[in-house]
């Protein structure tokens, strides 16, 4: 049996996803992209299909865009309106929220260093946000990882 931890980059046309193993020594991987109009289906069947292999996801990273003052915006509100939308529908998962400023200006500077073309970058640049937002939470929480599951 394997837990998981699955983050977002929640936007209001694409979300980014990326996912990881609960260890204190992981490394989260970009998972994919998703229409934000159908990013609950699409986490149900994610989790359903990790069930499957015996593989659990015990937690939602969920970043949190605020401004560079670090107060909080209108779209901070909506991604915090979405998680408790869908909190009753993935009962059992906890939800973690982690500060997203800049991730995607760099998932964007990321890809363009690994020689990606422009439009390869915006196909790519939510899911690569959502592995830094997972990365960064991992980090900062390194040696609670185990104790938080």
């Amino acid at each position: 049996m394997t837990n998981l931890l699955l983050a977002l980059d929640y936007g209001e046309r694409k979300t980014g996803l990326a996912i990881c193993e609960v260890s204190k020594y992981s490394l989260a991987r970009d998972l994919e992209t998703v229409e934000t109009r159908f990013l609950t289906k699409a986490l149900r069947i994610i989790i359903q299909e990790k069930k499957k292999k015996e593989q659990f996801v015990r937690a939602l990273v969920m970043g949190l865009p605020l401004n560079m003052d670090k107060t909080e915006s209108k779209f901070t509100q909506k991604v915090k309106d979405y998680c408790t939308e869908i909190k009753t529908e993935l009962a059992g998962i906890t939800i973690f929220y982690e500060e997203e400023r800049l991730t995607s200006w760099e998932a964007r500077q990321d890809l363009f260093e690994l020689g990606y073309s422009l439009l390869k970058v915006k196909e790519l640049e939510h899911q690569v946000a959502a592995k830094i937002i997972l990365n960064s939470f991992l980090a900062r929480n390194k040696d609670r990882i185990p104790e938080l599951f």
